[in-house]
């Protein structure tokens, strides 16, 4: 009986946070570009953020390659570009081992994946077909990638990160690298 409850409550918060989209912080992120096409979404950003203000503000907080907090609004965004509906979603990663913070924006717009780093400057729209969420064989964990290649696998990106070869390198499928997980 508690399982069932349980399940239920689940399914009540992941339908109410499905029919808030006018108040959702998954929404209020702006798909727009300059006159050159570069993309303008982190220029409202605050200087100073901390997870604590980001978690509150909507973003999903990621530490070291997990989820701390807002994991439903990953959940919410995946079943959104699941069911063909336009998304997006802000992350905050940052590292214990190090202050470095990063933010990135993900979007589902129109079929297509987008993604934005905060630490790349002038970024254009790079369209993916596919979000890969790719498991490790052995390990527990994987990694989250956009790619145009739906059989792109974890050995893959793998391969392409470490080598130093730069055949091996362009032999890979284009992808972009959301975050790692386990």
């Amino acid at each position: 009986m508690k399982r069932i409850m349980n399940g239920l409550s689940l399914v009540i918060c992941m339908v109410m946070l499905l029919s808030c989209t006018s108040s959702n912080p998954i929404d209020n992120l702006h798909f727009s570009f300059d006159v050159n096409g570069y993309y303008k979404g982190f220029e409202d950003m605050p200087l100073e953020y901390s997870a604590e203000d980001a978690e509150k503000d909507g973003l999903l907080i990621v530490n070291d390659s997990e989820v701390v907090g807002n994991q439903a609004l990953w959940d919410v965004f995946l079943q959104r570009a699941l069911d063909e509906k336009d998304a997006s979603i802000r992350t905050r990663t940052y590292f214990s081992s190090s202050d470095s913070t990063y933010y990135n924006d993900l979007y589902y717009v129109d079929g297509k994946y987008y993604s934005f780093s905060d630490c790349v400057n002038d970024q254009q729209k790079e369209p993916y077909s596919y979000l890969l969420i790719l498991d490790s064989n052995n390990k527990k964990g994987g990694a989250i990638v956009l790619s145009n290649d739906k059989e792109l696998s974890y050995s893959q990106v793998l391969k392409s990160m470490l080598s130093s070869d730069l055949k091996v390198i362009k032999s890979m499928p284009k992808y972009e690298l959301i975050r790692f997980f386990h």
